[in-house]
């Protein structure tokens, strides 16, 4: 797509899935890239697919040897993937965020033990409530980790992701009871008149 006569980059981005946690990545380089925490991505190649580009964006993010890119991450064919828009409000830009499944189970011990915050590593991995803290000041951010959890949730219904290591991302969320709805107003005795 153009914009004022000029080729827009297209963006591509990685949610990398472990039970009920993500990954989410921060800039290692100086000066850094991006500050804070952020949804792995990265922009499209010439000739490079969506989902191989997805899959670049998060190799790199997690520092993963292209070597093991077929035993560490696991594609979702089941999932769709979601627009993160970016840019400045009003540019008609975004990634397509893909979802992956890390193929690995977590490190022995209970799950808490991996929500640590490395700062000298490129990644952390968040469960929902982590992640929704830590990027509480990216709203376009948070609208595609919303979309990607329901997602997630319907696939995990249908039995096409399975619900392991923890249950799956979102559903602290998607499982929280809602408030009650108010009760309807009364309804006349002889039926309601229009």
């Amino acid at each position: 797509s153009q914009r004022q006569g000029v080729d827009q980059q297209k963006w591509v981005g990685a949610l990398v899935l472990r039970g009920n946690r993500c990954v989410l990545a921060r800039s290692l380089d100086s000066p850094r890239a991006w500050l804070g925490m952020r949804i792995p991505r990265a922009a499209l190649r010439p000739s490079e697919s969506e989902a191989d580009a997805a899959l670049r964006a998060a190799m790199d993010s997690c520092d993963i040897d292209e070597s093991y890119k077929d035993t560490e991450l696991e594609r979702l064919p089941a999932i769709p993937p979601a627009a993160l828009h970016i840019g400045e409000t009003g540019e008609a830009s975004f990634a397509l965020i893909h979802p992956l499944y890390a193929a690995r189970p977590p490190p022995p011990g209970a799950l808490e033990d991996a929500d640590l915050t490395d700062d000298e590593d490129s990644y952390d991995w968040y469960t929902w409530p982590r992640a929704v803290h830590v990027l509480r000041h990216d709203a376009a951010s948070l609208a595609a980790l919303r979309t990607l959890a329901c997602g997630v949730a319907a696939a995990v219904g249908a039995g096409a992701v399975a619900s392991k290591w923890g249950g799956y991302f979102g559903q602290e969320w998607l499982l929280a009871r809602p408030p009650p709805a108010p009760a309807p107003p009364p309804i006349a005795a002889d039926g309601p008149s229009f």
